[in-house]
């Protein structure tokens, strides 16, 4: 079993941000090193290149030392926001060109460029719809969901499933061209959901 890996693109954020609170006196070289693995080192000290990958383990390790720098009192709010920030630099340097086309609907979008994740940006991950439905209110109210299922999460972070959720969020509400509720659960050792609902009020 390969070791988890983020492909770089999506890996130069964290590493961007923490370089920037180093810049800004945030945080020190020496305090780095006392928080950080060796490798984690390393890798501040190279280019990350947008097409390599780069192991979990040390995204995982700068991610938390960020939230606890940056997250303040809502560190879910601040996952959440990276996550959005994370997928909208995907879409807009080209990855995900299926954006062009909106005809299939935003639920089919969603999910057929969730569905290129687990290559693009995560090598242990399988992204997969398992349900979309709409309902109708007692007012009149549309309420479009569908629910994701993560594979392999078994490695997957608390910190990096939040990220993931924010990323969902961040193309779902591109593809329904209007604002969408992400939340998740982890519903067995392996497996985590991510719930995504769309409410229209006409």
């Amino acid at each position: 079993m390969p070791e988890p890996a983020i492909k770089g693109s999506a890996f130069t954020g964290v590493v961007e941000d923490l370089l920037k609170l180093v810049e800004q006196e945030e945080i020190s070289r020496d305090e780095l090193h006392e928080r950080l693995a060796p490798p984690d080192m390393g890798l501040l000290d190279e280019e990350i290149s947008p097409g390599f990958w780069y192991p979990m383990a040390s995204y995982d390790r700068i991610l938390d030392l960020l939230v606890e720098l940056e997250g303040g009192d809502d560190p879910r709010a601040y996952l959440i926001g990276r996550g959005e920030r994370a997928m909208q630099r995907l879409m807009d340097i080209g990855i995900y060109n299926q954006f062009a086309s909106l005809e299939k609907g935003w639920t089919r979008l969603s999910g057929r460029v969730l569905g290129t994740m687990g290559q693009v940006v995560y090598n242990f991950l399988d992204f997969a719809i398992v349900s979309d439905r709409t309902d109708e209110g007692l007012d009149g109210t549309q309420s479009e969901r569908f629910t994701v299922l993560v594979k392999d999460g078994g490695r997957l972070s608390q910190n990096a499933q939040t990220t993931i959720e924010g990323a969902t969020a961040a193309l779902a509400s591109r593809a329904a061209r209007a604002p969408v509720r992400v939340w998740g659960s982890r519903v067995s050792t392996d497996e985590v959901e991510i719930y995504v609902e769309r409410t229209d009020s006409e």
